[in-house]
């Protein structure tokens, strides 16, 4: 794995190739972490980052191609990627964020 794009975004330095369509953009089953520009979406990445950058995954089970990504369950460590996902929900944001958003 060589580039985190987001909280559930990555790619990969082997290209997977599917149903005649190959890429290096994948997007993991299983969970959904929040988008850059919202609240914790940095945090997120920083912690995809920490997780699985420069480490081997493996992709398995693809379902689809969406938007040039492959979307797959996903395997590190011997469990699915979502097993390691931090959920990010609005209990984890403080309370003066969460004020500012609403």
């Amino acid at each position: 794995m060589i580039r985190v794009i987001d909280g559930d975004t990555f790619e990969v330095d082997r290209n997977w190739y599917w149903k005649n369509q190959y890429g290096s953009i994948v997007r993991p089953i299983g969970y959904n972490a929040p988008e850059m520009s919202e609240v914790l979406g940095r945090e997120a990445k920083v912690w995809l980052i920490r997780l699985i950058l420069n480490k081997f995954v493996y992709l398995k089970s693809p379902v689809k191609i969406h938007g040039e990504r492959l979307v797959c369950r996903v395997s590190f460590e011997r469990k699915d990627l979502k097993d390691h996902y931090r959920v990010w929900d609005n209990s984890m944001i403080p309370t003066a964020i969460r004020s500012r958003r609403d």
